[in-house]
């Protein structure tokens, strides 16, 4: 016979918590790994029912699957059949495997319960689950980058060599006048490409440049804003009014201004023609946590069947507007998510409105 002491020492060197369940379900024995685990001492588990480890929900299915145990006392590892979570002390869950083994003795049936805690696995299986997601993403976005620069790029490239060629011709045939027109030409479409690159790129740093926090006022914002939009809102025919609060707050402005900047400039630029009054409206409060910006537009708004992929890469939801590289909106939710703020919109017929919620910070 092994002495007792012994035995008990065995079971408290065990790295998995054990307990030793009889008949009604008590426990009559605990090692101090599952006192630990659980946050009890040892001596209050020691009379306990199993059931009260389990979150109240869990109880009534708890006792099915005992009494199931009990009908056939096999052992088994209910981990691999169910999910369990267990319940400490402080009413905190935890996931758990379980391992359970039948042991008959004189004094009746028993059920030893071997227990693992594998918070660690849950969540290292979870952040696997993500950076998954992640990589879905960025293949999704791979394959729309690779539709991009064989149309965004290769199509404007094959329009300059073809003025290229015309220019060649102008020069010999004596006609500078359409010689200098298609140089023109050609420059034009060198600074979109410049500016469709600029965005990519943009769009392949965004998610690896560190956040820079600093302290901006959102009045200066404003003057920048008007300062850089009020000539091509002229020319556009539209309305723009920007009304901040006289503030300052703490964000990363790089990022700040540039999902603000895309967000004015596709309101100008998707505008409707054929509205007698044409608006884009900024505007910004601030509450105890956050600084909430709406933009508001009576544009040509995004079809309904588009609404799911806004955020999308290379997005374009009107293919009678030539210009555009379909990132703006990606990178705007990417720069919003970065700051831990939340973007969301309506739009139709009558207009889009565009809802960015950040936190304020300490500015």
């Amino acid at each position: 016979m092994l002495d007792a002491d012994l035995v008990t020492r065995a079971l408290d060197a065990a790295a998995s918590g054990m307990l030793l369940v009889d008949g009604s379900e008590t426990i009559v024995m605990a090692n101090r790994t599952a006192a630990e685990m659980f946050g009890y001492p040892r001596e209050t588990l020691v009379g306990m029912q199993i059931a009260e480890l389990l979150p109240r929900r869990l109880r009534t299915d708890h006792a099915e699957l005992r009494a199931a145990f009990v009908d056939t006392p096999t052992a088994r590892d209910l981990a691999r059949r169910r999910t369990v979570n267990a319940r400490r002390s402080d009413g905190v869950e935890f996931p758990v495997e379980i391992g359970l083994t039948p042991i008959e003795t004189d004094a009746g049936p028993f059920v030893m319960s071997t227990i693992l805690d594998i918070t660690e696995r849950v969540e290292v299986e979870r952040e696997m689950q993500i950076a998954m997601e992640d990589l879905e993403h960025r293949v999704q976005e791979l394959m729309h980058f690779s539709y991009s620069a064989s149309h965004d790029l290769k199509a404007p490239l094959t329009t300059i060599q073809g003025l290229a060629r015309a220019i060649t011709e102008d020069i010999d045939a004596g006609d500078t006048e359409e010689a200098q027109r298609n140089v023109g030409r050609i420059a034009a479409i060198a600074r979109n490409l410049g500016e469709l690159v600029e965005k990519l790129l943009g769009h392949a740093l965004s998610d690896r440049a560190d956040l820079r926090t600093e302290v901006i006022s959102l009045r200066e914002v404003r003057s920048t804003l008007l300062e850089q939009f009020a000539r091509p809102a002229v020319e556009a025919g539209v309305e723009l009014t920007i009304e901040f609060p006289e503030a300052d707050v703490h964000v990363d402005a790089t990022r700040f201004m540039q999902a603000l900047v895309n967000l004015v400039s596709n309101g100008i630029r998707f505008m409707d023609a054929q509205k007698d009054r044409r608006f884009v409206q900024v505007r910004g409060q601030l509450d105890a946590a956050s600084l909430v910006i709406e933009v508001e537009d009576n544009g040509r708004g995004i079809p309904t069947r588009y609404h799911d992929q806004v955020f999308g890469t290379f997005r374009r939801f009107h293919p009678e507007v030539k210009s555009g590289s379909g990132l703006g909106l990606a990178l705007v939710y990417k720069h919003v998510k970065r700051m831990s703020g939340d973007i969301t919109f309506m739009s139709s017929e009558q207009g889009t409105t565009f809802r960015i919620a950040i936190p304020r910070g300490r500015g």
